[in-house]
């Protein structure tokens, strides 16, 4: 399996990354992802992490995130084989979500 790690920032409202995968390569590209707001950790103790994903034809995927450790900001997430079930283009960000905060 593959690991790439990435940072985001909080703070820079415009980061992208190019991430790619193969068709139907189910469980062959884990993320570690680690949550900085302007170079500091951010807590996400209490947080549920999804991965949120579109397409240009509507398809929509919404999966759970695994938190790796919460005190230092770190999580981690595997693309599902229905996150790679299509050879496309996918639009994909990552949501922070505690109770009714988004």
């Amino acid at each position: 399996m593959r690991n790439e790690e990435i940072m985001i920032d909080l703070a820079d409202p415009v980061f992208t990354k190019i991430i790619r995968s193969r068709q139907n390569d189910k469980n062959g590209l884990k993320l570690t992802v680690y949550v900085r707001e302007k170079g500091q950790k951010v807590d996400l103790t209490g947080y549920a992490v999804k991965y949120e994903a579109t397409n240009h034809t509507g398809v929509f995927i919404r999966d759970d995130a695994q938190i790796v450790d919460a005190k230092n900001g770190i999580f981690s997430y595997t693309l599902s084989s229905q996150a790679v079930s299509t050879s496309d283009d996918w639009t994909a960000y990552f949501v922070m979500e505690k109770s009714t905060e988004r």
